[in-house]
């Protein structure tokens, strides 16, 4: 199936070659039967103008809230990596206290393996028997402006468990 490209020159249409023309352009014509001021015209209304500024308030409204969603947004993934980097360090913590059983060897097993800011990490260690629990609690702070300043923090916990062997 070949398709035919047809190519306008004034108010001749040219075959795709350009050596006979085709015809003259099709005309608009408006509807049988309507009036003038049923027909709109191409001229830009004052109702098109205020539609316009409709929009532009519409916008303007629109417009800081979801930005808002955005940040917010993006915060959430934050504290979601900071949560995963917080169970890193619990996991580590507690591979370095079943092998060595001293706690400031563990708290650097925990503070090493991440990227977190040291001074907002805490490490405890619990013993029983032959279990090691490894808590590491974390304070990730809100970047998102206009937050309260109650919530100024979100503390992050992870407790993880191993087993001693001999």
């Amino acid at each position: 199936m070949s398709v035919l490209r047809v190519l306008a020159c004034g108010s001749r249409v040219l075959s795709p070659s350009g050596a006979f023309p085709l015809g003259p352009l099709p005309q608009w014509a408006p509807p049988e039967g309507a009036t003038r001021s049923q027909v709109r015209r191409h001229r830009p209304s004052a109702d098109a103008a205020a539609e316009r500024g409709q929009a532009s308030v519409e916008l303007a409204l629109v417009l800081p809230v979801l930005l808002g969603l955005v940040a917010l947004l993006g915060e959430a993934g934050l504290v979601v990596k900071d949560y995963v980097l917080v169970a890193h360090a619990a996991r580590e913590a507690a591979r370095a206290a079943v092998v060595d059983p001293r706690t400031p060897v563990a708290e650097q097993a925990a503070r090493d393996s991440t990227g977190l800011v040291r001074r907002r990490l805490r490490v405890e260690l619990r013993r029983d028997r032959r279990l090691v629990t490894a808590i590491v609690s974390y304070q990730h702070a809100l970047n998102v402006p206009f937050t309260s300043r109650k919530i100024r923090e979100i503390p992050l916990s992870v407790q993880v468990t191993g087993h001693v062997e001999d």
